[in-house]
């Protein structure tokens, strides 16, 4: 049987052989001292150690997409969703993988109280779905793997692109070894594996905070994506400009008992909530731009009509944008009197945490709140509007009459937030 060792030292005698029962010919080896696997029915052997320590192999068991391995002294191991091994057919080109059906679930936020970093433990599976794809050849640009709803609206965007932690990760409540690291799809030649954690893209935010959750490399930066509904989706691979496509059943969590509808109606809230979010995050960028070119009329100047023009425009700028590199943080605080788009940003970020800790309908309560913040944008984009079509114009008057280029005016839209 080519494969298995014949040169072991003190001899490496099979201990158990199970067949998957789901693929005919896919095989699994226990030996004295690893795992093996064959796609041939036995012709053919591969070794399957991954991160498995060299030990005795007792037994295996198949559960549903799970191999378990038990080993004398070294405890019992698990291959999470081991369903792409049942896809392999010779050699491997690039490929997309179809993943196993995925099942609804929230992570613990509960804030137990975690193992001693002592106490031998072993990660959970996946939070998600694993999806696996091959690379034949390393790609030339990055790779993009994404999660399209059932009318094609994208909901994940994930790429090989190496991303930062969020700058509050520097002073995060808990130590560095309960964060989740940020992640990027691997190139590497062969098998890999990408996960999808059944949320939206994060929108984007001024302010982070961590919700802990006591498993190692487990906490995310929040605000996070809306959880995606159960239902329909397609998985995407791009490399290098060909597209590869799977579907994905995602089925609603069975512990939950709440009705579809009032799950339905606590995603379409979210979702305002989220586009609340980036229009407060769009609606930042051209009052933050303007502001920077105002600045840089006279820096220095005070005196002067000009300068002390400028300085007046800047102020009232600070006060619609906001400081984006203050050290804003996700604390629930009186609402203001006047709001600036950093602070909105973080309110919708508030509500939206509040909101998607678990299955619930949304309570009149949280709608009137969110109702309200979507107001206040609204009042907000006004108010920008109105310093546009006024303020900007008078102080380019006052540039064209001491000889200097007026200041483009930025474009101004109605607020995206939904209410």
């Amino acid at each position: 049987m080519t494969g298995l060792p014949a040169d072991t030292p003190n001899g490496a005698p099979v201990n158990v052989v199970r067949s998957d029962p789901q693929h005919r010919g896919l095989l699994f080896a226990g030996t004295e001292s690893s795992v093996f696997v064959s796609f041939d029915d036995g012709d053919h052997w591969q070794s399957l150690m991954l991160n498995l320590p060299t030990t005795i192999i007792n037994d295996i068991a198949i559960h549903d997409n799970d191999l378990i391995v038990g080993t004398y002294g070294r405890g019992i191991w698990i291959l999470d969703d081991y369903a792409v091994l049942r896809q392999i057919r010779g050699a491997l080109a690039t490929t997309l993988f179809r993943p196993s059906d995925a099942v609804r679930m929230r992570r613990n936020v509960n804030y137990n109280t975690p193992f001693p970093k002592e106490e031998p433990a072993a990660p959970n599976p996946p939070a998600g779905v694993a999806v696996s794809y091959a690379l034949a050849t390393r790609p030339a640009s990055e790779i993009a793997l994404d999660i399209l709803d059932a009318r094609g609206a994208l909901v994940r965007h994930m790429t090989s692109a190496p991303t930062g932690p969020v700058r509050e990760a520097a002073r995060a409540p808990m130590e560095r070894l309960w964060l989740a690291s940020p992640t990027a799809l691997s190139t590497t030649v062969g098998l890999n594996r990408g996960v999808w954690d059944l949320r939206y893209d994060p929108p984007p935010a001024f302010a982070h905070a961590f919700v802990f959750n006591g498993n190692p490399g487990s906490t995310p930066a929040e605000p996070e994506g809306a959880l995606a509904l159960p239902g329909a989706y397609r998985v995407r691979l791009t490399v290098d400009g060909r597209q590869y496509t799977q579907p994905l059943t995602v089925i609603r969590d069975p512990r939950s008992r709440i009705a579809p509808a009032a799950l339905v109606a606590q995603h379409a809230f979210l979702m305002r909530l989220m586009s609340g979010l980036k229009a407060a995050w769009a609606d930042f960028k051209p009052v933050a731009e303007l502001r920077d070119r105002v600045r840089q009329i006279a820096p220095s100047d005070t005196t002067s009509e000009v300068g002390k023009a400028a300085k007046v425009l800047a102020a009232t700028l600070d006060s619609i944008a906001g400081d984006s590199l203050e050290d804003v943080r996700l604390v629930w605080d009186p609402r203001p009197a006047a709001w600036s788009f950093v602070n909105l940003n973080r309110e919708f970020a508030l509500e939206l945490g509040a909101q998607d800790n678990a299955d619930q309908m949304p309570t009149r309560a949280s709608l009137a709140v969110a109702r309200a913040s979507c107001g206040d944008l609204s009042k907000l984009v006004g108010r920008w509007r109105q310093f546009v079509q006024q303020e900007l114009v008078k102080f380019n008057q006052l540039l064209a009459r001491q000889g200097t280029a007026p200041l483009s005016a930025p474009a101004t839209r109605a607020s995206l937030c939904a209410t």
